[in-house]
């Protein structure tokens, strides 16, 4: 009797941390969809700033040590570029995202994200007219979650093609030569921002 009870007493143990594994794991797959759902809010954020020129929208989105690789136009710490970004974009009329197919790796409290940006602007062109600039690039970040708060410490952005609605059609680039574009794998950029994740 006494066996029996040993084993019915070591069964009932091992449900019961089994039972608690599952919660565990329930609790780690709920902690891991809210990062991820909190991380696709932060870059709907930073379109929206962007967009509405909400200024201080856009450094909330970024932490204030967070570097910007813009496009192999620029390269260095977030916040700076901002405001520069903002003189300009308050010349213009405001402008359009369309963020999608957000890519979302995490490891801890550090995520590799990827993104897809289309973006309309109405600008100034060299010839005086104003015209509608469209932009397809890709946005790889690296993310941050500090005290509970997800933010990107760095990005870097990708333009993939560019033109205006007339030279889209002809094939001549709107903004000159593109700086910094992507490949194939495994040379575009992305295989190195995952390393291997993928």
């Amino acid at each position: 009797m006494a066996g029996k009870h040993a084993s019915t007493s070591t069964l009932s143990h091992r449900r019961k941390i089994g039972e608690e594994s599952g919660m565990l794991s329930k609790k780690i797959e709920l902690n891991d969809l809210h990062d991820r759902e909190v991380i696709r809010d932060c870059i709907a954020r930073h379109a929206h700033a962007f967009d509405r020129c909400d200024l201080e929208l856009a450094k909330s989105v970024y932490w204030p040590d967070a570097i910007e690789h813009h496009s192999g136009s620029y390269s260095g710490p977030a916040y700076p570029w901002i405001e520069t970004t903002f003189e300009w974009l308050r010349t213009v009329r405001p402008g359009w995202k369309l963020m999608s197919n957000p890519l979302i790796r995490l490891d801890g409290a550090e995520a590799r994200v990827e993104s897809y940006v289309l973006a309309v602007n109405q600008i100034g062109a060299h010839d005086g007219q104003v015209r509608e600039a469209f932009i397809g690039g890709r946005y790889l970040d690296r993310m941050t979650k500090r005290n509970g708060e997800w933010r990107i410490i760095e990005r870097h952005s990708y333009i993939e093609w560019h033109g205006d609605a007339d030279e889209v059609k002809a094939g001549t680039p709107f903004f000159g030569k593109v700086p910094d574009s992507g490949d194939f794998y495994p040379r575009d950029p992305s295989t190195e921002h995952f390393v291997g994740s993928l």
